[in-house]
């Protein structure tokens, strides 16, 4: 009987280790090169955070960085029906404004991972590198971290702290009632699974 539950409990461990191999190995491969993801940088979002003007510079100084290194850009714009967010802030798409390599696309939930996978299937994108910014930094920006982490379990994904904020200041976490901004990237730590993501700080900042 012993021998039995024996080969049993190997054969059960065999086909799971077969299963989470399937499950890396099948993902898509790695296609060198950065893609910088843009996420939801509209009015709405804009006009309550702590720190907007900050916030945009330091967004167009990576777009900028993206422009020199000839890197793909996506664009995601956060879509509702019942609370529209708005255009894009004028200032990101003046310095969008002509670059063949940006891709605008549209989301309807907080993650924005699909899209983003849509876009590197559409326009042949690198995946070696996604560099998140953008609003808010504790749900959508977190959210499409997670989200491109579990597409893409190869890739490195980076979230540029400089180029993002949140205007979330009544969440569930006591820390956020302190209104301080080092306090959104708390989910950063306790949120499951986020670890994976890597927090830097501006790339586009010339040392």
């Amino acid at each position: 009987m012993a021998g039995w539950l024996v080969e049993r409990a190997r054969v059960a461990i065999t086909a799971m280790r077969l299963w989470c191999a399937r499950r890396i190995w099948d993902k898509p491969a790695i296609v060198a090169g950065t893609t910088h993801v843009i996420i939801d940088m509209q009015e709405r979002f804009l006009q309550d955070i702590l720190d907007r003007d900050r916030t945009v510079a330091a967004a167009i100084e990576n777009i900028e960085e993206a422009k020199r290194q000839g890197d793909a850009i996506v664009l995601l714009q956060y879509r509702s029906n019942k609370n529209p967010a708005g255009p894009v802030d004028p200032k990101v798409l003046a310095h969008l404004d002509g670059y063949t390599r940006c891709f605008t696309y549209d989301k309807w939930i907080d993650n924005g991972a699909p899209e983003v996978e849509q876009a590197l299937l559409e326009h042949d994108l690198a995946n070696q590198v996604f560099r998140l910014y953008g609003l808010n930094a504790d749900a959508c920006v977190l959210r499409t971290g997670l989200g491109l982490r579990t597409r893409f379990p190869r890739s490195r994904v980076e979230v540029i702290k400089d180029a993002c904020s949140s205007y979330n200041k009544h969440v569930m976490w006591p820390a956020y009632h302190w209104h301080q901004r080092r306090q959104i990237w708390l989910g950063y730590y306790v949120w499951p699974g986020a670890w994976r993501i890597r927090l830097v700080r501006n790339r586009g900042r010339q040392a």
